[in-house]
């Protein structure tokens, strides 16, 4: 990104100028101006909206084990246990609106459950690829930082060894 600063800072500059319609596309200036906005540009996706807001909390008992494989109250202890580890942040130091934890949870309990690709996730819970990536990343990390409360593994003292 240090690069791209000079030139975006130029091209602030000739903004204010005006530009001919065909000096537009002889410039390689203006071409590499392109490029680089379109890497950082977020695409607008046709997702599904408000579903993790309107129908998940419609699910009935047996409907919501199906789908994440656990009761809903189960899901709501295991939220309450992994907020404290710290692995998911209630902030975002970028600006962009936070990813509600109990979202983050649910997205991640999904992806699990279902092993439905990164993409079909996004779309379900309306989040980016990359944000259901860190999510998942997330979740797992919490759940094994909380698996030693939880697992136990046998040892030969339990079976007369």
């Amino acid at each position: 990104m240090a690069d791209y600063v000079p030139l975006l800072l130029a091209l602030e500059l000739l903004d204010d100028c005006e530009l001919e319609t065909n000096e537009f596309l002889d410039e390689n200036d203006d071409i590499i101006y392109f490029s680089v906005v379109s890497c950082y540009m977020r695409r607008n996706l046709n997702r599904i909206h408000k579903y993790f807001e309107s129908t998940v909390p419609t699910y009935f008992p047996d409907e919501f084990k199906s789908h994440f494989r656990m009761t809903r109250e189960t899901c709501e202890l295991f939220a309450q246990e992994i907020m404290p580890t710290g692995r998911i942040p209630l902030g975002n130091p970028s600006g962009r609106p936070v990813i509600p934890p109990s979202k983050q949870i649910l997205a991640s309990l999904w992806s699990m459950a279902n092993q439905e690709p990164t993409r079909a996730v996004a779309d379900r819970f309306d989040i980016t690829l990359s944000s259901v990536n860190r999510v998942l990343q997330r979740v797992s990390q919490a759940a094994v930082d909380l698996s030693g409360q939880y697992i136990q593994w046998p040892n030969g003292e339990l079976y007369g060894l």
